[in-house]
C-alpha cells in the first residue's frame, strides 16, 4: 500500500490528514462554529438515511449528545464515545445471539406488579 492509498473513508492519508488538522484549528479558534459544523455534518448524514431509520439515529445521536455534555475534557470524551460503542456493539452480539438460537433471552429480575385503571368514559361534546 502506497503512501497516499485510499482508507476506509475514501479518501487519501493526505486528505484526510489536511481535514484532521483544518478541523482541529476550528475547534481551537472557534468552538461555537466548530460545533455547528459537526451538527450540521450529523444532521446531513441523518438526512441521508431511510426515512425509518432516521428517528433512530436521531435518538441515538441526542443520547450521544448528552452524554457529552457532561464530559469537558477531550481525553475522556473519546474515552467516553469508546466505551458507548462497544457497550452497543455487545448489546448487538447478544441480539445475534438470541436471533441466532445460541443464547436465550434472560428472565427479569425484578418483578412488578401491574395496577388495573379503569378507563374515562368519553365526555359528551
Amino acid at each position: 500500500m502506497g503512501k497516499d492509498s485510499e482508507n476506509f473513508n475514501g479518501f487519501s492519508s493526505k486528505e484526510s490528514a489536511a481535514a484532521f488538522d483544518k478541523l482541529s484549528k476550528l475547534f481551537q479558534d472557534d468552538p461555537e462554529a466548530f460545533e455547528d459544523y459537526r451538527k450540521g455534518v450529523i444532521e446531513e448524514f441523518i438526512n441521508k438515511l431511510p426515512e425509518d431509520r432516521q428517528q433512530r439515529a436521531r435518538g441515538l445521536q441526542f443520547r450521544i449528545d448528552n452524554e457529552m455534555r457532561k464530559i469537558h475534557d477531550p481525553l475522556a470524551r473519546a474515552a467516553k464515545m469508546n466505551s458507548m460503542m462497544i457497550e452497543s456493539l455487545m448489546e448487538l452480539e447478544g441480539l445475534f445471539k438470541v436471533v441466532l438460537g445460541d443464547k436465550e433471552l434472560p428472565e427479569p429480575t425484578e418483578k412488578a406488579d401491574v395496577l388495573p385503571f379503569k378507563r374515562k368514559a368519553p365526555e359528551d361534546k
